[in-house]
C-alpha cells in the first residue's frame, strides 16, 4: 500500500468523524447530505472516468466479485474496485513476467486467496480496519492498522507479486504450491 492511499483513507475517515460530529453538535441531518454529495461524486466518476491504475494495468469495477484466476494465462498489472470481493489467484502455472507485478483490491469486504510457485516473492501490503491473514503458514491478525508482509528473500526473487488491499474487512491467505 503506499503512503499516499494511507494518507487519502486516514483523511477521509477524519472528514467523515468531523461531519459526524458536527451533525450531532449542530442538529443536521448528516445522511441527507453525504447521500446527495455521493450521487454527485459517482456521476462526475463515471462521466469523466479518470484514470485510475498505470499504464499497462487492467482495472475491473463490479459490485460483486467471485473470481477464480487460474491455468495457463499472462499475469499483469491489475486493480479490482468491488463491493465484495471473493477471489483465488492460483498462480501455479501462470506466466509471470520478471520482476514486481502488482495486484491491487479496493473493496468493502474481501477475501482472497493467492497461490503461488516455490521461485516467486510475494509480499502484501493491506489497510483494512480488520485484517486477517494466513500468510505462509503464520496467521496474523491486525485491527485498526495497516499491515505488511514478504516472503523471505522477495526484494532478490527475480518474479514478484505485490498483493495490496484496502477494505473495511479483509481475509487473505498466501500459499507456496506446494504446501
Amino acid at each position: 500500500m503506499t503512503k499516499r492511499t494511507q494518507i487519502i483513507v486516514g483523511v477521509a475517515i477524519l472528514l467523515f468523524g468531523l461531519a459526524a460530529l458536527l451533525a450531532t453538535v449542530y442538529k443536521i441531518n448528516i445522511w441527507a447530505l453525504c447521500w446527495g454529495i455521493g450521487l454527485i461524486l459517482l456521476g462526475v466518476l463515471i462521466l469523466l472516468r479518470p484514470r485510475l491504475t498505470t499504464p499497462g494495468s487492467r482495472a475491473k469495477f463490479w459490485f460483486i466479485a467471485d473470481f477464480n484466476r487460474s491455468g495457463d494465462c499472462q499475469v499483469q498489472n491489475e486493480e479490482i474496485w468491488t463491493f465484495v470481493s471473493d477471489g483465488k489467484f492460483d498462480l501455479t502455472s501462470a506466466n509471470l513476467p520478471a520482476g514486481e507485478t502488482k495486484i491491487s483490491i479496493v473493496a468493502f469486504v474481501s477475501e482472497s486467496v493467492l497461490i503461488v510457485p516455490e521461485d516467486v516473492g510475494i509480499s502484501i501490503s493491506l489497510t483494512s480496519f480488520y485484517n486477517e491473514v494466513r500468510f505462509l503458514g503464520d496467521r496474523v491478525d491486525s485491527f485498526v492498522a495497516p499491515l505488511t508482509q514478504a516472503s523471505d528473500g522477495y526484494d532478490l526473487a527475480e518474479r514478484k507479486i505485490l498483493l495490496e488491499t484496502v477494505c473495511f474487512f479483509s481475509e487473505v491467505k498466501i500459499r507456496r504450491a506446494s504446501l
